[in-house]
């Protein structure tokens, strides 16, 4: 009776487990001749994209390379099917940083954006001289330039431009500042911290590594002629430095105009300059 009994349950086992395997089969045959996963599967491949590592210039500047982007079929899938419609917008990835990237070399000098992507990057000094100026214009995905003192002094300024998608630089100042910076709540709002740095002060460059921030430095500067002056030197990735006095106002609107009908876009460094 209990040899009975015994190949019984033994018999349920094995049912149960027949009927587990059939049904991950037939549920992995269904996804397979569903049309979402069809369409993914002749897709996918063309939203692939190879990183690249960071080019590193005479080991002291650095120029963003960029992150390994492999498409995840089957987390895309479902995520399709919330929906019901094949919509490559809602592709998932898998996304690997390149070995050499820009947060594993903070002790150099980043001089460009990756030069595949056509993102252009304006930054504007600004500081006690020139703040009406902030006001004649409407900024957004620019980049301004300010030292620790008016960083502290002016919060309600410096939370107004990160609100409007602009990214705060701290320019040269010590590493006690730099720490404050860094632990401000500000810089939860602005995800990253970035170093301006002037006249390439290695020692500030130091300091800014040791806090786990990037530095930049803008080989093209200018304070007047604006639009006249950037149009033979457009290019993926590059970096515009301006002053903000009454001739730029009068122009950022040209400015602006020029450069997307070039095929570029403006850009701020903290959602823009990274990898991935």
């Amino acid at each position: 009776m209990i040899k009975i009994k015994y190949f019984e349950y033994i018999g349920v086992i094995s049912l149960l487990l027949l009927s587990i395997i059939f049904t991950k089969k037939t549920a992995a045959l269904t996804k397979d001749i569903d049309e979402i996963m069809i369409e993914i599967k002749n897709n996918y491949s063309n939203y692939n994209t190879l990183g690249m590592d960071a080019n590193i210039i005479d080991n002291k500047y650095i120029i963003p390379g960029k992150c390994i982007k492999h498409v995840n079929i089957y987390r895309s899938y479902y995520e399709m099917k919330k929906v019901g419609f094949y919509n490559p917008d809602s592709y998932i990835y898998k996304v690997v940083k390149p070995k050499i990237n820009i947060y594993n070399n903070l002790d150099k000098y980043i001089i460009n954006g990756n030069k595949e992507i056509p993102n252009i990057y304006i930054f504007i000094n600004l500081n006690y001289a020139n703040i009406n100026n902030l006001y004649k214009y409407n900024f957004t995905n620019y980049n301004f330039i300010v030292n620790y003192e008016f960083y502290i002094n002016n919060k309600k300024i410096i939370s107004n431009l990160i609100k409007n998608n602009n990214s705060i630089l701290i320019s040269n100042t010590s590493k006690n500042n730099i720490k404050k910076v860094s632990s401000d709540y500000l810089i939860d709002i602005n995800k990253n911290i970035f170093c301006y740095n002037n006249n390439e002060d290695d020692n500030y460059l130091h300091i800014c590594s040791k806090y786990k921030s990037n530095s930049i430095i803008v080989i093209n500067s200018y304070d007047s002629n604006y639009l006249y002056n950037i149009k033979p030197i457009l290019s993926n990735g590059v970096f515009l430095k301006f002053t903000l006095n009454d001739e730029f106002i009068n122009e950022v609107s040209s400015i602006n105009k020029y450069i997307e009908s070039k095929g570029y876009i403006i850009r701020n460094v903290d959602n823009y300059l990274g990898e991935c």
